[in-house]
Parts: structure tokens; C-alpha cells; sequence
């Protein structure tokens, strides 16, 4: 189980500083991310949900519009499943504002983390 745990550990640290490169303005270093405990489990994915929530995304006026129009494009399952809440801005800044694109990878991500249980996958650990 330690293996698998680290992997989903490593697989989230890597979409975090992915993030990071799609969008520089992040203040995102390795001092936000938590080091991986020896026994409680539930208190890393808190912490490390923590690291991610308080990372400062700088969200422009013109952004904030366009996420909610990807919002409203979205069916309640899809915003339902969105791991956190600034996916939609991640997948606009990836796609360049192009609001199209956006919101089809939006959905191919969503079908895929569907598809995988990646929810389930990080409740087990």
C-alpha cells in the first residue's frame, strides 16, 4: 500500500508543479508541499489539499468570466467532480483562453478522472 500511496503522492506533486509551469504566476515552491507522514494517512491528503488550496492563482477579471462561462457549459455532474476549484482556470490558461478548448478538455479530463475512480482512489488512501 506504501508504494501505491507514494506514487498518487508523487502523481499529485507533478500535476502541481505542472500547474505551476502553465501558469507562472503561481507561488507555488516545494516549502507548500507536505512531507509524506509514516502513519496517518488522512492527515497528509488533508494537508496536501491545504498546499493546493492556498496556492494564489491571481485570477483576472477577464478569467473570471470566461471560467464561469465554462461553468455554465458544464452539467451538474461535471462541476460535481471537478477536483478542486480551480480546474476550470487551470484547463482555460492551458488552452490559452480559448474557451472552446477549454471546456472540451475539461470534459475529456473529467470522463477520464470518472473513468479511472480517481476519487475513490484517493479516498481509499
Amino acid at each position: 500500500h506504501l508504494s501505491v500511496m507514494h506514487c498518487c503522492a508523487f502523481l499529485i506533486i507533478l500535476t502541481i508543479h505542472l500547474c505551476h509551469l502553465a501558469s507562472p504566476t503561481l507561488a507555488l515552491g516545494p516549502n507548500h508541499i507536505p512531507k509524506m507522514p509514516s502513519n496517518n494517512n488522512d492527515e497528509y491528503w488533508k494537508s496536501l489539499q491545504e498546499a493546493v488550496d492556498s496556492v494564489n492563482y491571481d485570477m483576472t477579471d477577464e478569467e473570471k468570466k470566461q471560467t464561469e462561462e465554462i461553468l455554465k457549459e458544464l452539467s451538474q455532474e461535471e462541476q460535481e467532480g471537478l477536483a478542486d476549484k480551480f480546474m476550470v482556470l487551470r484547463h482555460l490558461r492551458a488552452e490559452k483562453g480559448n474557451i472552446k478548448k477549454a471546456i472540451a478538455a475539461l470534459q475529456r479530463t473529467l470522463k477520464w478522472r470518472t473513468e479511472f475512480q480517481v476519487q475513490e482512489l484517493k479516498q481509499c488512501l
